[in-house]
């Protein structure tokens, strides 16, 4: 104990300009990432200049030379950054042939006939998958089939979306590959020259986590949570997940000449009506002695159903003028709901400027974002990954769009695989890259880009479909951490942080330490990115056994397992602002359901790690 006193109080009487600078940048780079005013690459790059103009204008020497743009720029260079954007692509090769939907495919039919083992089967199926595949195309594919499942068994969609989410990230905590921090934990290892994480170290100590977050999943599916969310047989027109919409009253029709009486429009019942545009004029609600006219677009608030009842009753002169199926005769016209995919050309543009409307002959006429009703034209607002749009069109048109390679479709699984001849090579392909790090034979970072270079070659995606699977928002957050850390290690402010967590254990006892550093990490992966803490606190979990004199490896798990456990936030990570459409989530919904199961946890690493791995 007294040798830590030592330490802090050294360190802190050290504390130099570089440091006190550095732990500013660190406040500012986590205060900005947390508060999502900016777009996370804006942030991760303002941090780096930050840090580049600091160590140029105040250059530092280090030991190991002067600390400049080619040490805080390496992230872009490092490995495990590369082996993550690799396998991005190779998962998104998945999705597009068909892959993983053709071993999901066979629960569906299970479904009618044993629908509650059959669901058990498909999350353990999510699990065994996110532990070899990116989280983010397990649960894209298996947001449809969760959606099916909830039908079958008469349930919302929320009881299952959630559960989907955490699934895959709990399957992230068994392999090496099964997460992207997991390899930049590996990676800041070997980097700080303290060996580095095999393929399967985190198997055996993340099966006890994963068992129990999956019995809390099975528990709080069982109690009924996320049963009043997403609903997916509404009783009545009016009730459900609600859309914004507008619809455009044609020549002929019931609904022209239809006068309000109290405010209100009896023609128009199971739909809120939020505004009347009339010759370039906003009419606001209450619309008293207000009768509707050819012309008026009216902006309303309803249910896919009441939609489409308030659809059928009226043609629309807009299909007509941009020629969509639904205007055409003898064309069946059907809706659809499609998710917008993260990483999709669609995201920060809005309708008019995507051209997907006259692209795949449809139309969008109603829009709803993370279960937030939007208040603007739909026009005019900027598409976001996650958001949900309800497109009319012809039959044919919609299930098209299973194909599309923006959005997914959410009425249910399709039969339109883009390329199913190119399975078979997927498979071996995958396999390719999985086995050889699994026998140690090769580094991962190899396999997956050679992987890459085969999926190419066989056409199973092509450069422009890679291009798209690639996150710009993802390098630039793991460039900027990876450059945080190492000014944090060059300055001393790592052993000094590990030092204060050494300290507040009480007699450097390592258990003590371990489920400290677990429950830190476990709170800041739900305010930022879990790639960011696992690059910031690599370096401090390494100070902090060296100072306890204890193995490197349960507390490099710690970080590894804790950065995983972004379940209490919908930002935390990106599948859960996946569900949070499909589920009908709003923002409390995910503190109430996933600070259970952090806790969970964290009591369960906490118990299990030192019977595990300390002597």
């Amino acid at each position: 104990m007294r040798r830590l006193d030592q330490s802090m109080s050294d360190g802190v009487s050290g504390a130099s300009f570089h440091l006190i600078a550095v732990f500013l940048v660190v406040v500012g780079a986590l205060a900005a990432f947390a508060s999502e005013r900016w777009r996370p690459e804006i942030t991760a790059l303002s941090t780096l200049i930050a840090l580049l103009l600091l160590f140029e204008l105040a250059p530092l020497e280090t030991p190991n030379g002067r600390l400049g743009p080619t040490e805080l720029l390496a992230g872009f260079a490092n490995p495990a950054v590369l082996t993550v954007m690799a396998l991005l692509v190779v998962g998104q090769a998945m999705v597009l042939t068909g892959a993983i939907e053709s071993l999901a495919r066979p629960l569906l039919e299970g479904a009618a006939t044993a629908p509650i083992r059959t669901l058990a089967i498909a999350f353990g199926l999510v699990i065994v998958s996110s532990a070899f595949l990116n989280n983010t195309p397990v649960v894209v594919i298996f947001v449809p089939i969760m959606r099916a499942f909830a039908e079958q068994l008469r349930i919302g969609t929320g009881r299952v979306m959630l559960p989907l989410s955490y699934a895959a990230m709990l399957g992230g905590m068994l392999t090496l590959v099964g997460s992207s921090s997991n390899l930049l934990v590996a990676a800041e290892l070997q980097r700080l020259g303290v060996g580095t994480l095999g393929f399967f170290d985190l198997s055996f100590p993340g099966a006890f986590l994963a068992l129990a977050g999956a019995a809390y999943i099975a528990l709080w599916m069982w109690l009924g949570g996320g049963a009043a969310r997403g609903q997916v047989r509404e009783s009545q027109p009016g009730s459900g997940r609600q859309f914004i919409a507008e619809v455009v009253l044609g020549q002929r029709g019931p609904l022209i000449g239809a006068e309000s009486i109290g405010g209100f429009f009896p023609a128009l019942r199971h739909v809120t009506l939020r505004g009347i545009s009339r010759d370039g004029r906003m009419l606001l609600p209450p619309f008293d002695g207000l009768r509707l006219e050819a012309g008026d677009i009216l902006f309303v608030a309803a249910t896919r159903k009441a939609l489409s009842d308030l659809l059928a009753k009226q043609s629309s002169p807009r299909a007509e003028a941009t020629g969509d199926d639904d205007a055409q005769p003898r064309v069946d016209v059907s809706l659809g709901e499609i998710m917008v995919k993260p990483a999709s050309r669609l995201v920060g543009l809005n309708l008019e400027l995507t051209n997907f409307e006259a692209r795949n002959r449809v139309r969008v006429v109603g829009i709803q974002r993370r279960a937030r009703m939007l208040r603007a034209r739909m026009s005019t607002i900027r598409l976001d990954a996650g958001d949900i749009l309800l497109v009319r069109g012809g039959s044919d048109a919609v299930r098209r769009l299973a194909s599309d390679p923006d959005v997914v479709l959410l009425g249910g699984t399709t039969d339109i695989l883009p390329r199913p001849d190119r399975v078979p090579a997927a498979a071996v392909i995958f396999a390719g890259i999985l086995l050889p790090p699994a026998l140690g034979l090769l580094p991962i970072v190899i396999t997956a880009l050679a992987g890459v270079v085969a999926l190419l070659v066989t056409g199973c995606v092509n450069l422009r479909q890679a291009a798209r699977a690639l996150d710009g928002g993802v390098y630039l957050t793991i460039a900027a951490a990876i450059g945080l850390g190492t000014a944090l290690e060059a300055t001393g402010g790592a052993q000094l942080v590990a030092g204060a967590l050494a300290l507040l254990t009480g007699d450097g006892a390592v258990v003590v330490a371990l489920s400290a550093l677990f429950a830190a990490v476990a709170l800041l992966t739900n305010l930022l990115s879990n790639n960011a803490c696992a690059v910031l606190f690599t370096p401090i979990a390494v100070s902090l056994a060296e100072q306890l004199g204890a193995d490197v490896l349960p507390f490099a798990l710690a970080v590894a397992f804790a950065a995983n456990c972004s379940f209490a936030t919908p930002f935390g990570y990106q599948t859960n602002l996946i569900v949070m459409g499909p589920g009908n989530y709003r923002f409390g919904d995910y503190p109430r359901a996933g600070i259970p199961l952090t806790l969970v946890l964290w009591l369960t690493f906490s118990l299990v790690m030192p019977w595990l791995a300390i002597p």
